[in-house]
């Protein structure tokens, strides 16, 4: 799917896409009135910044949005319907929100009070309910600099700890281990119901570096992050991690995991590690390729790359603190 501008001659087709989008809606709480809304229409296409999503040389969606002083206002985003469901609706808040960040704006918008659906589909994206109206719901999204929430994967003794650490110290935030929170004393594993609860009651945290895979869980924590970072690691890295720490820690817990969990190694952590690459690391990369949020996503594939990294989030921060 592509974003493109507006040309004149697509204003009738527009227009039926607005009627086909909107009247259900429409109807329950005003009733349509054709002429009323074809001259609302011409009204909002002389003033509005217009784009049409285009997909295999076929209109499907369109966008509209005013700049106002202090936030970017999104009137129009319609999607036919054939084509909802697959991203493309976070696709073109993506494209939105990175308008309005480039100008350091938050945005607004306005909802039907009858589409849950939809209003739901944006409190997902970070906005959140400012103004209840008679019909429907007025949504802001503030513009923020700050990164708050950073997501951390990858194979076992790829260095997901040792990294959360690092960027704990550079973002000034509390650092979660998955494995801590999952394993008990005496390698007990957590029951189904209370991991999911004690997972979803963490990443509603305002601020959290998360490190760990768990993928049932992950597509939660992707929906909630401001940063993700795949440590994609070769495999003969992460063996050397792993038989690392198992020198640091032996015979006691390390700093990443749960109290009364000596480190160990056995045949069957062993295989997991060796079979990554085959089995878990596709579905890993299959989320993030299906991925369609607005945080951006980092793969390092070596302890360079790592580096680098982290030098260009401390040249980053050093830069904004001598502007403030």
């Amino acid at each position: 799917m592509t974003i493109e501008p507006v040309k004149e001659e697509h204003k009738e087709e527009l227009f039926q896409m607005h009627e086909l989008c909107f009247r259900e809606h429409i109807d329950q709480i005003w009733g349509w009135d054709d002429v009323w809304q074809r001259e609302y229409f011409d009204k909002e296409w002389q003033v509005g910044e217009w784009r049409v999503m285009v997909e295999s040389g076929q209109i499907i969606g369109c966008l509209m949005w005013r700049l106002k002083c202090d936030h970017l206002y999104l009137h129009n985003i319609s999607l036919l319907p054939k084509f909802r469901g697959e991203g493309r609706g976070s696709e073109a808040m993506k494209y939105i929100l990175s308008k309005a960040n480039a100008l350091k704006l938050g945005v607004k918008l306005s909802t039907f009070q009858t589409n849950e659906q939809v209003i739901s589909f944006y409190e997902r994206l970070g906005f959140s309910v400012i103004e209840q109206k008679e019909n429907g719901k007025l949504l802001h999204r503030p513009f923020t600099e700050k990164t708050n929430r950073i997501m951390v994967i990858g194979c076992c003794g790829a260095g997901k700890s040792t990294l959360s650490f690092r960027l704990a110290e550079h973002f000034d935030l509390p650092v979660y281990h998955l494995d801590k929170l999952f394993w008990k004393a005496g390698w007990v594993q957590t029951e189904k119901e209370e991991w999911i609860a004690k997972h979803e009651k963490m990443i509603e945290k305002p601020q959290w570096i998360i490190d760990g895979n768990f993928s049932s869980t992950m597509s939660d924590r992707l929906e909630k992050a401001d940063l993700v970072i795949c440590m994609d690691m070769p495999r003969w890295q992460c063996f050397w991690g792993i038989f690392k720490r198992r020198w640091m820690y032996r015979g006691k817990s390390r700093p990443d995991m749960t109290e009364g969990c000596p480190e160990r190694i056995n045949w069957e952590f062993l295989k997991y590690v060796w079979d990554f690459h085959r089995d878990a690391r596709p579905l890993i990369m299959e989320k993030l390729a299906a991925y369609n949020g607005l945080s951006p996503v980092h793969i390092l594939k070596s302890r360079k790359e790592v580096r680098h990294f982290l030098e260009q989030i401390t040249q980053k921060r050093t830069t904004n603190k001598s502007d403030d």
